[in-house]
């Protein structure tokens, strides 16, 4: 990827996670080369799954020649730690990438109690 598509990937991306309208203390950050990761406390995975995929639609609709595959996970005391939360999202997101592309997967980690 030249450095001018990755220019409007990014802008794409974060302009289309603004629009996804997460919640006052989100945080988005880049998470290695081409993967961004998307904070949003007190929020379940079903929510982070409707609110990732108006992401991933936006995107998809802004005519940029970019697709986004996208893991979700939602942590709970029965989770794990950080480093696992990171992690599910993360085989969620390959495990999509290598099967359908421009999806978004959720993580099938243990939820509440």
């Amino acid at each position: 990827m030249s450095a001018w598509q990755r220019a409007v990937t990014n802008g794409a991306f974060r302009d289309a996670a603004i629009r996804a309208e997460p919640s006052a203390d989100a945080l988005l950050a880049r998470y290695g080369g081409e993967e961004f990761l998307l904070v949003v406390p007190g929020t379940d995975a079903r929510v982070a799954e409707t609110m990732t995929e108006r992401t991933r639609s936006v995107i998809d609709a802004a005519g940029v020649g970019a697709t986004i595959s996208i893991g979700v996970a939602s942590w709970t005391p029965r989770s794990g730690n950080v480093s696992d939360l990171v992690n599910a999202a993360d085989v969620a997101l390959y495990t999509d990438k290598r099967e359908r592309r421009n999806q978004v997967a959720v993580s099938k980690m243990p939820g509440p109690a």
